[in-house]
């Protein structure tokens, strides 16, 4: 009896000892997970937006001189290009003429070459009249006026050959930098051909284009900075295009740079910010980050009782790094705008900033 009593007592001690329910450590209950620390905003506050946009720009210059082609040919030499410095009369390139013939100086040119064979002969004939006229046993009234007249057909193959030499070499009619280069050795061209501008003026511009969203925010005398070759200018809005590019879609903009200091034909980055008021009730403005796009849509965040609760968005329209949203919530809604952690539905939350 008392060996049973015994084994009794053991077995009742080996199951209490190994009953998982009362093992040290083990507990039914989950660890809890820290709350996600977020920062929310009320619907009132996000009526408004302030949106940058960085844009690329074209710096020109406060005016400009187009040079044409008045002849037809082909480019065969070219002395400038983008920002090189030219005086009114500087020679900036030469057009080959058809029907080539290379003449003395390097033009191919058949007007050229006939018009530099007429003068020789005419300054040959000019010399030897000159020579008969001005001779004692030669001189006679008859003499002197073929005299006269070989003079008379000089001038005129002179003339002929300046005025075929100024068809080939083209010359620039204006002083200032040179901002656009249309052309190069090869190019054809025929009369009217833009073949460079000229940049001149004290005040260069930037030109850049914007979405229709960007423009109707917009205004005359707004400023913008215009960054170009690492620095950064203050330049004020000047003319606001009302018309799009037929095939960007996009609305030419134009802006006054203060600094003169800018290279005219550079390529910078023009800076805007512009700030968009939403009038509508079911409409308010948030950071991209703080919009979620998945299989089902567009979603955000709000607070509800501790915890994350997900809003379906109705609609959205970006605007630079800010959404335009439509939504339907409570206008003392807690709209979650960061968190510090990735939400889903149910998270719990602590607010950064309660409102």
């Amino acid at each position: 009896f008392i060996a049973l009593v015994a084994l009794a007592g053991l077995t009742f001690f080996f199951f209490e000892k190994t009953d998982p329910s009362k093992s040290e450590g083990n507990t039914s209950e989950k660890p809890s997970t820290a709350p996600l620390t977020v920062t929310v905003k009320k619907v009132s506050e996000l009526k408004s937006s302030t949106s940058e946009e960085h844009l690329p720009g074209i710096i020109v210059p406060d005016s400009e001189t187009v040079i044409t082609a008045t002849t037809s040919g082909t480019v065969s030499s070219v002395s400038f290009a983008v920002g090189t410095p030219v005086a009114v009369g500087s020679t900036l390139l030469r057009i080959d003429t058809p029907f080539g013939a290379i003449s003395k100086d390097g033009i191919q040119s058949d007007t050229v070459r006939q018009a530099e064979i007429a003068v020789s002969l005419a300054k040959k004939s000019y010399k030897e009249a000159k020579n008969i006229a001005e001779k004692d046993s030669t001189k006679s009234t008859a003499n002197t006026l073929a005299r006269d007249l070989a003079k008379l057909r000089l001038e005129s193959a002179t003339i002929a050959l300046t005025n075929a030499l100024d068809a080939s070499i083209v010359r620039s009619t204006a002083s200032g930098v040179v901002s656009q280069k249309n052309i190069g050795i090869g190019s054809s061209v025929v009369p009217g051909t833009v073949l460079a501008t000229i940049a001149s003026g004290a005040s260069p511009k930037v030109r850049f284009h914007v979405a229709e969203d960007t423009r109707r925010m917009l205004a005359l005398g707004d400023t913008i900075t215009v960054t170009s070759n690492s620095k950064d200018f203050e330049a004020r809005i000047t003319s606001i295009g009302a018309i799009a590019n037929a095939n960007t879609g996009k609305f030419p903009v134009e802006a006054t740079v203060k600094s003169a200091s800018v290279s005219a034909g550079t390529v910078g980055t023009v800076t805007l910010q512009t700030k968009r008021a939403v009038s509508t009730t079911s409409e308010f403005s948030l950071p991209l980050s703080a919009i979620t796009t998945g299989q089902d849509g567009s979603f955000f965040f709000i607070v509800e009782n501790g915890a994350a609760k997900k809003i379906d968005v109705a609609s959205v329209t970006v605007s630079g790094e800010i959404g335009i949203v439509s939504a339907d919530i409570p206008e003392d809604a807690a709209i979650i705008v960061e968190s510090k952690g990735a939400l889903e539905d149910g998270s719990a939350v602590t607010e950064q900033n309660p409102s």
